[in-house]
């Protein structure tokens, strides 16, 4: 007599696989995420270094003066429609600013130190293990 369909002991084998390739895959991916986010963080920064850069040349105004809406810099990072950053600038002395992207929303936990990224106008990126 020949049965179609599986039994409850083959099911169960069939779950138990999936379940330990999940445990092995999801922090992974989460991790690849993580590590993207962070990425489009430090891309937006460098970007919005060069176009601080160029505004001060061609508007002739000092660090000072230069606001992120005169370089025409959205203060919000998004990857897809989600935002992920939140960039501000601040002018010091001389020739010496800092530009911070703040984490937005949970997908960094509390204590991540990507949470804020800093980059100065030297061109030092800290924390810099988030560059890794």
């Amino acid at each position: 007599m020949h049965k179609n369909g599986f039994t409850l002991i083959e099911l169960m084998i069939v779950v138990a696989i999936i379940g330990i390739i999940a445990m092995f895959a999801v922090p992974s991916y989460q991790n690849a995420q993580r590590k993207t986010k962070i990425a489009e963080g430090i891309a937006a920064l460098t970007a919005a270094q060069s176009q601080i850069e160029k505004t001060r040349l061609e508007q002739r105004k000092t660090y000072g003066e230069i606001t992120l809406a005169d370089a025409k810099i959205n203060d919000l990072v998004k990857h897809g429609s989600t935002p992920i950053y939140r960039l501000t600038y601040q002018y010091h002395q001389g020739k010496q600013y800092t530009l911070t992207a703040t984490a937005q929303g949970t997908w960094l936990k509390e204590k991540d130190q990507c949470k804020t990224i800093e980059l100065k106008s030297s061109g030092e990126i800290t924390p810099s293990d988030c560059q890794k």
